[in-house]
C-alpha cells in the first residue's frame, strides 16, 4: 500500500530568517578559519566562541513560537512577549560585544571571537528552526516522518 504524500509548506518569513543565517554562515566561516590559520585566534578560542553562540542562537530562537496555519496550510512563527525582551537584550549584547569580549582579550581576537560567536548563533538557529518545524509538522500530522 502506497503511503500518502503529504505536503507543506513553510512561511516565506522563516524561510528568510534560514536563508539569512546560511548567508552568515557562508560569510562568517571562511573569517574564522583565516583568523585560526593566521594565528590571530586559536582554536579553543574559536570553539568558546562557537558554544556561546550555539547557547545564545538557542536561547533566542526559543522566544518564538510554532504553530500550524490551517488557513494558509503553513507553518508559521511569532515571537512571544518574553521573546521581546531576549531580543533587546540581544541587540545590547551586539551593540557592546567588542567591549563585553575586549575584557577578556585584546586587539584582533575580539574581531575574530565576535565571528565565531556569530558562526555559533547562525547554526544554532538553523538546527533549531529545523527542529521546530519539524516537531510543528509531527503535531499537525502524527504520521509525518522524513
Amino acid at each position: 500500500m502506497k503511503s500518502k504524500k503529504r505536503s507543506f509548506t513553510v512561511h516565506n518569513k522563516l524561510k528568510l530568517i534560514v536563508f539569512l543565517d546560511l548567508i552568515r554562515i557562508v560569510v562568517t566561516i571562511p573569517i574564522v578559519f583565516y583568523d585560526i590559520f593566521t594565528k590571530v585566534l586559536s582554536v579553543p578560542f574559536a570553539a568558546v566562541g562557537l558554544a556561546i553562540g550555539f547557547i545564545i542562537g538557542t536561547i533566542l530562537l526559543k522566544t518564538y513560537k510554532f504553530s500550524w496555519d490551517k488557513d494558509s496550510n503553513k507553518i508559521t512563527s511569532r515571537m512571544e512577549k518574553f521573546g521581546f525582551i531576549v531580543m533587546v537584550l540581544y541587540a545590547l549584547f551586539i551593540f557592546f560585544r567588542s567591549r563585553l569580549i575586549g575584557i577578556f582579550v585584546q586587539g584582533a581576537v575580539v574581531a575574530a571571537i565576535g565571528f565565531s560567536i556569530t558562526v555559533g548563533i547562525a547554526i544554532a538557529r538553523i538546527y533549531s528552526t529545523r527542529k521546530k518545524i519539524l516537531r510543528t509538522l509531527k503535531d499537525h500530522d502524527p504520521y509525518f516522518h522524513l
